[in-house]
C-alpha cells in the first residue's frame, strides 16, 4: 500500500499581490478601398503550349501554313540532298567504268603492239609479197590495155621473137585469137605458121622452132618477175 502524501500546512502558502488591468483598444474594421489591388497574372507563354486551345483561329491557320511550308522545305531539301548524293555516286560509278574501259583499251593496244613486234618480219614479208602481186596485176592490165589501143605492140613483140631464130627455119607462132586475127595476114614475116591458142593472154605469143621455144606470154613474164621479187625461186 502506498504511503499518503504530506499536506502542506496553511501557514506555508504565500500570497501574490493582484496586478491592475489595463484597458485594450478595440480594433477598427478594415476599409476595402485602402487595400492594394492584386497584381495581374502574366500572359501565358504560347510558345511552350503544345496545344491550340489558347490560339485564335487566325493564329492557328498561320501556324498550320508555317508548318506546311517547313514540311515542303524539308522535303525539297531531302530530295535535293538525295539527288546530289545520287549524282555524285553515279558520276563516281561512271568515272570508274570509264577508267576501266580506258585501261582495257590501253592493255589491248599494248598487247597488239607486242604482237606486231613479235611478228613484224612475217608481216613485212607478206605485205611486200602482196604489194608485188598488186604491181604485177596492174602491169598485166596496163599491157593488155596497150595492146587493145595499139595493135602494133603485139606485132613488134612477135617480130622480136622471130628474129631470135635462123632465117631459114620454119616457125610456129601461137597467139590469142584476137591477136591472131590481126597478124595472120601479115606478109612481112617469113615462113611462119599462125596458130590460135585461147590459153595465151592477149598481148603475148609463143614462138616454136626446131630446137627451142621463146615464151613471150605476158602473164608468164609477169609471174617470173613476181617470183624473182618475192624470192620464191630461191
Amino acid at each position: 500500500m502506498t504511503a499518503p502524501r504530506p499536506v502542506t500546512p496553511p501557514q506555508a502558502i504565500r500570497a501574490v499581490p493582484a496586478t491592475p488591468l489595463r484597458a485594450v483598444a478595440t480594433p477598427s474594421p478594415w476599409d476595402l478601398a485602402e487595400l492594394p489591388a492584386p497584381a495581374a497574372p502574366p500572359p501565358p507563354d504560347r510558345s511552350r503550349q503544345p496545344h491550340h486551345g489558347n490560339y485564335t483561329p487566325a493564329e492557328v491557320a498561320h501556324l498550320r501554313e508555317e508548318m506546311q511550308a517547313q514540311h515542303v522545305r524539308a522535303l525539297a531539301d531531302a530530295r535535293r540532298q538525295a539527288f546530289e548524293e545520287g549524282r555524285v555516286a553515279g558520276r563516281a560509278d561512271a568515272q570508274q567504268a570509264a577508267d576501266q574501259r580506258v585501261a582495257d583499251a590501253v592493255n589491248a593496244l599494248h598487247a597488239a603492239i607486242t604482237g606486231l613486234r613479235e611478228h613484224e618480219e612475217s608481216y613485212v614479208g607478206v605485205l611486200e609479197e602482196n604489194l608485188t602481186a598488186l604491181a604485177c596485176a596492174i602491169a598485166r592490165q596496163v599491157i593488155q590495155r596497150e595492146v587493145q589501143l595499139d595493135p602494133s605492140a603485139i606485132r613488134e613483140l612477135v617480130h622480136a621473137a622471130v628474129t631470135e631464130f635462123p632465117q631459114d627455119q620454119a616457125l610456129r607462132v601461137r597467139l590469142n585469137p584476137q591477136d591472131h586475127a590481126l597478124l595472120a595476114g601479115e606478109s612481112a614475116f617469113r615462113d611462119v605458121t599462125w596458130v590460135q591458142d585461147p590459153r595465151i593472154v592477149r598481148g603475148g605469143c609463143v614462138v616454136e622452132g626446131r630446137e627451142r621455144i621463146i615464151d613471150g606470154r605476158v602473164d608468164i613474164a609477169i609471174e617470173a618477175i613476181f617470183r624473182a621479187l618475192t624470192g620464191l625461186d630461191a
